[in-house]
């Protein structure tokens, strides 16, 4: 089943996008947050949430984690070139459930597996006792 995301044009590097999960229009001002901006969100949110589906999977939550992504965009400046992605958990885990984690964030993401393959992601996980 298709989903339908409507964004209108408003000028000025203005938009807003509606989605069917949400009845907020999501505002865009390219000027203050840019669509790229909301890329790297999306993607942050996506890598969470995946991790603790993963987790819950295994019998265990990754709540109270966030996220920090960075980007650079490639030398001609016409798409994103680099991601770096930090990844904080307020609680310590076994070397298995490490394991569950960080396979969730770099292979299972649905978002980072639509990225464009060349765009260089660098991961890095800390947990509360590294």
């Amino acid at each position: 089943m298709s989903i339908l995301i409507e964004t209108n044009y408003e000028g000025k590097y203005r938009s807003s996008t509606k989605t069917p999960l949400s009845e907020e229009r999501i505002a865009v001002n390219a000027a203050r947050f840019n669509p790229v901006d909301l890329l790297a969100s999306a993607y942050g949110s996506c890598i969470l949430g995946t991790i603790d589906w993963e987790a819950r999977k295994e019998h265990f939550e990754t709540t109270e984690s966030r996220s920090e992504i960075t980007y650079d965009m490639s030398e001609d400046g016409s798409k994103v070139g680099k991601m770096n992605i930090k990844i904080f958990f307020k609680n310590d885990y076994t070397p298995e459930q490490k394991a569950v984690i960080e396979a969730a964030a770099k292979t299972k993401c649905h978002v980072g597996k639509s990225l464009d393959p060349a765009i260089e992601k660098n991961y890095e996980f800390i947990y509360k006792n590294d």
